[in-house]
């Protein structure tokens, strides 16, 4: 069971660079997304052509009130569909992330800055040994430790039920 959640901690450091990338992309989605504003629609509706029953265009009907309400709840219906969208994908990524973030609080200091340059700079064993002033097998020890000890997080938090 501890080596099934170790691979998955593993797994969820290795992915972490792109996950927070992923986050970082859904955020500006969200914050930036092109919604579609009643002007917008009115404005559309203002260069509709003739409707075939004598109206021309810009001539305004009884019911240019109606129409004018159905696209400002189709554009609000619209809009609302792809915030949710977006909504859905950003929040388990985020928890997820806040989740791990915390756990490595949790580690030692030097726990921690061996994950950072073996997983989140990506720097190689020789590499971060280099960064962190030690042997390769030092790096590699800590490092084996850390993923450990945030195996042994997660399978507590889990409980029974992994």
């Amino acid at each position: 069971m501890l080596e099934t959640v170790r691979k998955q901690v593993e797994a969820l450091l290795r992915s972490y660079p792109e996950l927070i990338r992923k986050v970082e992309l859904l955020r500006y989605e969200l914050n930036h997304s092109a919604a579609i504003s009643p002007q917008e629609m009115m404005e559309a509706m203002a260069f509709a052509k003739s409707d075939g029953m004598g109206h021309g265009a810009g001539g305004i009907s009884n019911k240019t009130l109606y129409i004018a309400m159905s696209y400002q709840d189709a554009a609000e219906r619209i809009n609302m569909e792809a915030v949710e969208e977006l909504v859905e994908r950003l929040v388990p990524m985020e928890r997820t992330l806040h989740r791990l973030e915390h756990h490595l609080r949790l580690l030692s200091t030097p726990e921690q800055e061996v994950i950072r340059l073996c997983y989140f700079e990506q720097k190689s064993l020789p590499d971060a040994a280099q960064a962190m002033s030690t042997s390769v097998w030092a790096v590699r020890k800590q490092r084996d430790a850390a993923v450990t000890n945030l195996a042994n997080m997660y399978a507590f938090v889990a409980g029974p039920n992994l």
